[in-house]
Parts: structure tokens; C-alpha cells; sequence
């Protein structure tokens, strides 16, 4: 599966307070040091900029090159922990301005080195709701393979450690992404590299009952592996 399309599936949309561009970000929490995207819509500017054909043409949509909705992004890499906000973003086409909303994030501590974890967090959005982050690292083991003329090599996770989810039975929790690929940390004391498959999901929670404080119970995932020792997730 391409990151670029998990990515472009995981954006955060925050309200536009100016005009009708939308500064989006990949991840409501970058860790330290995690790759993540940066984008803005920019269908609204493609509709100015080609008005005028729409007295001779019937123009089904705006895209890019790539026959995707039409965004300027850019990827990046947290080097500081804490609060940033970025924007707004402010664009001038054909003599005509365009504003984006202003983006607020946290970048926290990066994961430990291991192949092998499971980390749940909650990252509020308001009063109301907030996104649930799951992080997990299945040990995995690379194969080699040889055939006439070639080698080859793959890695694989074992197949009895399932990833973790969460129950989508309430209509207070949402799926909204994820991601999965295989990567590999050094072992600081031997120095060995850990191979894992790295999996990344984000749901949302939305409170039904919106005068008392929602509680996140174990019953609300699946397949939580026996070391994880879970912690009720209580969105005030």
C-alpha cells in the first residue's frame, strides 16, 4: 500500500476562517522525527483560474497532473517537541487573494527503539470529541529465497500477532484511517537490526451525550495484545 495515498486519506481538516482554502495536516500529532504532509486544496483556485472556459466547455472537476484533486503539499519532519501553528497561508493568482485557516498542532516524543509495542493515545479536538491514535510494531523476519538467477528477499510479520482496532459498533466512534509497512530499528545495546511491521490507525469520537465525560474502555478494541496494560481514555 503507497504512503502518499494513506496519507492523502488521513487529512485533518480544520475550519477555514478566511476564504475557501483549507490547510490541512496527515497526522493530528506528529511524533519527533515522523514524516508527515502538509496540504492545501486548491480546487477553488483552479475553479477562478479556468471561469472563463465554462461558457464553451461543461467542466466535470479540477485536478492535478496526476487526476487527483488538485493540492500543493509538502512533506516534513519534526525536529522540536511542542505547539505549532502554522498559517494562515495566503496566495495571490490573477490579482486575486486567497487565505487559508491557521493550523495549531503538537509534535511529541518520538516511539522507543523496539520492534515490538502497542501505544494508544487520545488527542483532544474539542468539548466534544477527540481522535484515538494507534500505534503498533509486530516483530517481523526477513526471508531470503533463491531461485536460478536471482535472490530474493521479503519480510514478513508473524501471522498470530493481530493488529489492534477498535470496535466501530458505537456510532460515537469513526474510522478515519491508516497505514501499514514494514521498517526496522537498530538495537542500541547490540547493535542489531529489529525488523517490524509498523502499523498507524486514527478513529474518531464523536460524545453522544455531550454534558458528561465519554470513558474509553478495553471493550472498545480489539485484539489488544496480553503485555499492553490498557488504561481507560476519558474525553472530558
Amino acid at each position: 500500500m503507497k504512503i502518499f495515498f494513506i496519507l492523502c486519506a488521513l487529512m485533518f481538516p480544520a475550519v477555514c476562517f478566511s476564504q475557501n482554502l483549507i490547510l490541512e495536516i496527515s497526522t493530528p500529532q506528529p511524533r519527533l522525527g515522523e514524516e508527515f504532509s502538509l496540504t492545501i486544496s486548491t480546487d477553488s483556485v483552479a475553479k477562478d483560474v479556468f471561469s472563463f472556459l465554462s461558457d464553451k466547455f461543461n467542466i466535470s472537476n479540477y485536478v492535478s497532473s496526476s487526476n487527483t484533486e488538485s493540492i500543493l503539499g509538502t512533506n516534513m519532519q519534526a525536529t522540536k517537541l511542542g505547539h505549532n501553528d502554522i498559517g494562515p497561508v495566503t496566495l495571490s493568482i490573477n490579482g486575486k487573494k486567497y487565505s487559508t485557516n491557521k493550523l495549531g498542532f503538537d509534535v511529541v516524543d518520538s516511539l522507543p527503539a523496539v520492534n515490538k509495542g502497542l501505544w494508544i493515545r487520545e488527542v483532544p479536538i474539542n468539548d466534544t470529541s477527540a481522535y484515538i491514535i494507534l500505534e503498533q510494531r509486530i516483530p517481523a523476519l526477513t526471508y531470503i529465497t533463491h531461485s536460478q538467477n536471482s535472490i530474493n528477499m521479503s519480510t514478513k510479520a508473524n501471522e498470530d500477532d493481530k493488529e489492534t482496532g477498535m470496535t466501530q459498533d458505537s456510532t460515537e466512534v469513526h474510522f478515519h484511517g491508516s497505514r501499514e509497512d514494514y521498517r526496522s530499528v537498530i538495537n542500541t545495546k547490540t547493535g542489531a537490526k529489529m525488523d517490524f511491521k509498523n502499523f498507524f490507525a486514527i478513529y474518531r469520537i464523536t460524545k453522544a451525550d455531550k454534558s458528561k465525560p465519554m470513558v474509553i474502555t478495553k471493550d472498545f478494541f480489539t485484539s489488544i495484545p496480553d503485555y499492553y496494560v490498557f488504561q481507560d481514555i476519558t474525553i472530558k
